[in-house]
């Protein structure tokens, strides 16, 4: 634990990580303001959407991991 924080306070050295943590933040503080004023069903919705999307880019780096494991071509 103490070697992940001391590694944690040097990574906001980094320009890259601090972009990306500012990005995940302003991310998740959309999706939960837009939450807050949709109805459930459609919030819902939303979410599965971005979970799809989300889905469909792992697996288009994944997919071929995947096949070579499977299919040893």
């Amino acid at each position: 634990m103490k070697q992940w924080l001391v590694e944690f306070k040097q990574s906001w050295h980094d320009k890259t990580f601090v972009c990306a943590i500012v990005g995940f933040i302003l991310a998740y503080a959309t999706i939960a303001l837009i939450g807050l004023f949709l109805p459930i069903k459609l919030f819902i919705a939303i979410l599965s959407a971005i979970a799809g999307w989300q889905l469909a880019s792992w697996s288009w780096e994944l997919g071929p991991k995947v096949k070579a494991k499977l299919f040893k071509d």
